[in-house]
């Protein structure tokens, strides 16, 4: 087996699994090795794995586990000159081509896993590496146990959440963590997408909560606030709802100083009329309208009794059972009349909230306040949708893999486009159990 062949990642799976023959270990220079503890893997700059306990020869050693294909990556990486590598107390390698000291002159211990490794391991890697398919696994899926599978969608899930939620760490630094903006802005995205997210987000953001409360149960003036500071309400109409949509906003805009946004943000091309942006600013100002503190409407933790799983969905439903002003129950942008009333949101709008913008935005709000209940609610809302339609999800139950919600939908299309595209088959519980076997 050449040397090159073998990536760094590759031995990172062999000392974490212990995939390796662990008797009679010996560094390279003859002090037997009892390994302790291994360490935890760190993904960050730094040594490989951090905390790890190991007894060379006759004394026990805590400290940090560096890897690499050849002990001469260790100069060739520069660490005899980084601090953070004087306390690595072992040096694991593919093969020691030269020995390492370090700067007290001491021979930094080094163990070699080069005839240690079972042959087929490498091999079995090697073949999902090189497999063609976006799901590299394909051909052997069907030999993971339930266990497994059922584990590591639950973890995908929680990666996933975790992923969207990490946009709401921006929104906390834009808005000085004010929650309620940040809720909003986050539900405003998920109206827009995936077009108009950006644009709708911002628009949201460009208009304090406490400002919008203000005109609380005003739908005139917040549907003129939002028409007017998402740039659309400039030129002339010849019909009288944006007219005076256009006459309120110039009295607001000089009042509160507002900085419009440019109408050229705005995106129409190849799109359904039901999800032009007319009418999704149209259905916030409803919302706006209607709610005066979004955030209390949702912070109610989820029981841990499945009988009232129901009940957060039934509050998700009636948030959003809003009426916009008359004019958008027959139009679908100024002066475009539509054959069908598409002013309300529909369910697949609802459905694509909640997953973008309300899991998210309470596990988040959960792991922050050391509350496991609002990660609770976040889980059994995306656990109440139902699973997602499309080429990724027809293609796993082709696999046999049983999608009966968005939950395990949502896990698949994290588990697809994060580990199966990107060839991530050891850091996955799939690949890992192919592999060992």
């Amino acid at each position: 087996m050449k040397i090159q062949r073998i990536p760094e990642e590759f031995l990172h799976f062999l000392w974490k699994t212990r995939r390796f023959d662990p008797k009679n270990l010996l560094t390279t220079h003859g002090a037997p090795v009892q390994i302790l503890q291994g360490g935890i893997h760190n993904m960050h700059a730094g040594p490989d794995f951090l905390q790890a306990r190991i007894r060379i020869g006759n004394r026990l050693w805590a400290g940090q586990v560096e890897i690499h294909v050849k002990s001469s990556d260790w100069i060739a990486h520069k660490h005899p000159f980084d601090p953070a590598y004087q306390n690595v107390i072992l040096h694991v390698v593919w093969e020691e081509d030269i020995p390492i000291c370090l700067a007290d002159g001491s021979r930094l211990p080094c163990l070699e896993l080069k005839n240690r490794t079972p042959s087929g391991l490498f091999e079995r890697y090697r073949q999902l590496q090189q497999a063609a398919l976006k799901v590299p696994c394909t051909s052997r899926i069907a030999e993971v146990s339930p266990l497994t599978r059922s584990a590591w969608l639950d973890r995908m899930l929680i990666e996933r959440l975790e992923e969207k939620a990490r946009h709401f760490e921006q929104l906390a630094q834009s808005t000085q963590n004010d929650l309620e903006q940040m809720l909003r802005a986050g539900i405003a995205r998920a109206f827009g997408l995936p077009a108009n997210a950006d644009a709708l987000e911002d628009l949201l953001l460009s208009l304090p909560h406490t400002l919008l409360n203000r005109y609380h149960k005003n739908p005139l003036q917040i549907e003129a606030l939002l028409f007017g500071q998402a740039g659309l309400l400039e030129g002339h109409f010849k019909d009288d709802w944006p007219q005076k949509l256009q006459r309120e906003f110039r009295f607001l805009q000089k009042k509160h100083s507002l900085q419009p946004l440019s109408a050229s943000r705005w995106k129409w091309s190849r799109m359904r009329p039901s999800s032009f942006p007319s009418l999704r600013i149209a259905q916030l100002a409803a919302l706006c309208n209607r709610h005066t503190n979004w955030l209390d409407t949702f912070r109610q933790p989820a029981s841990t009794s499945t009988d009232t799983q129901a009940k957060p969905q039934e509050n998700i439903k009636a948030f959003f059972q809003i009426e916009t002003s008359d004019y958008w129950k027959t139009h679908h942008h100024w002066e475009r009349l539509s054959a069908k009333n598409f002013s309300r949101p529909g369910k697949a709008l609802i459905e694509r909230v909640v997953l973008n913008a309300l899991a998210p935005f309470f596990f988040r709000y959960g792991q922050q306040q050391g509350d496991e209940t609002f990660k609770l609610q976040a889980l059994q809302w995306v656990a109440g949708l139902p699973a997602e339609d499309n080429r990724i999800t027809r293609k796993w139950k082709d696999f046999g893999w049983e999608i009966r919600s968005a939950e395990h939908s949502q896990a698949i299309l994290h588990l697809q486009r994060h580990y199966c595209e990107k060839r991530k088959c050891l850091h996955c519980a799939i690949g890992h159990q192919l592999i060992k076997e």
